[in-house]
């Protein structure tokens, strides 16, 4: 089967108010030029609506040990950007928390798991349009309530 079913006649573009055609995008991967493309969209209760971020980066943490208040540095954006934190999925050797910070030289608690079993990985609740960082060339950081080695993976972008 290639494509579907075909797109009923009159049905397959759409006019503004200026009586430019717009088109639908086929498939992914197209560009949007001219095209009516659909989105994943939220109320954040702000009175607006905001586009649903993808995420196209992924910071795999690969056995890294940290010491309980010694946070260690797991993403550095490029010069210029933040990083925003979309989704996660981490586990720990040893039961405890684990602690997401934003800084460089002594950066504050931005939020922390639930506590977690031993080698029981914790995955993100949905965050919305995630946490982003609070200046640009900030490192994300993590740190620990009990010394051990984490493991899994942060998702996120820059901007």
């Amino acid at each position: 089967m290639s494509g579907g079913p075909p797109t009923p006649a009159g049905n397959d573009s759409l006019s503004d108010a200026a009586g430019n055609v717009l088109n639908f995008a086929p498939a992914d991967g197209q560009a949007l030029a001219g095209t009516m493309p659909a989105t994943q969209m939220g109320q954040t209760g702000t009175g607006v609506v905001s586009v649903e971020r993808v995420a196209n980066k992924i910071i795999n943490v690969p056995g890294t040990a940290i010491t309980a208040g010694t946070p260690v540095s797991i993403w550095t954006p490029a010069s210029n950007k933040k990083f925003r934190i979309l989704g996660y999925h981490l586990s720990s050797t040893v039961a405890g928390s684990i602690i997401f910070k934003d800084g460089i030289s002594s950066p504050p608690e931005v939020f922390r798991t639930p506590i977690q079993a031993i080698n029981t990985g914790t995955p993100s609740p949905p965050l919305g349009n995630g946490y982003l960082s609070s200046a640009v060339n900030n490192q994300l950081w993590l740190d620990v309530t009990a010394s051990g080695t984490i493991h899994g993976f942060v998702v996120g972008i820059e901007e």
